[in-house]
């Protein structure tokens, strides 16, 4: 039975398709690894603020920083 399509033309789709899943992939897990060490370097960071500065985001921190900012406008 022939088809309709020449047989190069399927190997071809068929590799493409197969290379370009493999790309996606590839890609999404590169991203998830830096996205993972953006969220470790990231609460490291806050961790590190909070054991310097105990007070750093509570609310009585919160209220001083604000009224910095409107003193000096």
């Amino acid at each position: 039975m022939n088809l309709l399509t020449p047989e190069n033309i399927i190997i071809l789709f068929i590799s493409t398709i197969s290379l370009t899943i493999i790309f996606l992939l590839i890609t999404n897990a590169y991203f998830f690894r830096e996205l993972h060490h953006l969220k470790v370097i990231f609460s490291y960071t806050l961790n590190t603020i909070k054991k310097l500065d105990p007070e750093f985001g509570t609310e009585s921190h919160i209220e001083k920083m604000l009224a910095k900012f409107d003193n000096e406008k």
